[in-house]
């Protein structure tokens, strides 16, 4: 279940931290640095935050986009799952991205990857399965906290070609086929 992320800051504030130097983790810090202040914002005009929670309210991940309100869209994702594989935190990743194309009206959503980063499989099938593209791949564009370099994939997802997708499979809005 997605909540807002101010009501969890503590606890995610806390998450981050213990996470900084996990070797699985270094894909989400995409730098050779970490930065253990957490500035989650206090509106909704630069950024869209969200945890994924359980049913018994454990933090589960987090979940952002930067906002480019010039042009009406998503310009990057923050995505953290601090647990291998859950479906939860999968359910809530999709409704993100819907609640982002359809809820908020975003146009597009940009966003990218860290070449090698175990999530980028399911970005390549989300991104398939919104009917968005690979952008392109920047070769060595960044140092992960091991000092080596990594590739960086771009993604893009418009919402129109989600809206004709889906209505090539009779899908609406919701997800619920018709």
């Amino acid at each position: 279940m997605l909540k807002p992320a101010l009501l969890f800051k503590d606890q995610l504030e806390s998450k981050f931290i213990e996470t900084a130097y996990e070797e699985k983790y270094k894909y989400y810090v995409s730098n050779n640095y970490v930065d253990f202040e957490l500035n989650l914002q206090r509106d909704s005009w630069t950024a869209i935050e969200f945890v994924s929670i359980d049913k018994d309210n454990n933090l589960l991940g987090f979940l952002g986009a930067r906002i480019d309100r010039n042009s009406n869209s998503v310009s990057s994702l923050s995505v953290i799952n601090f647990y291998d594989v859950n479906y939860t935190f999968s359910k809530d990743f999709r409704q993100f991205l819907d609640d982002l194309l359809f809820k908020f009206n975003f146009n597009k959503i940009k966003f990218s990857v860290v070449v090698g980063n175990p999530a980028e499989k399911m970005y390549d099938k989300y991104v398939e399965h919104y009917g968005g593209r690979i952008v392109g791949i920047f070769k060595e564009h960044v140092v992960l906290t091991d000092n080596h370099y990594y590739d960086w994939k771009t993604y893009e997802v418009f919402r129109k070609d989600v809206l004709n997708k889906r209505d090539k499979k009779g899908v609406t809005n919701s997800g619920v086929e018709v």
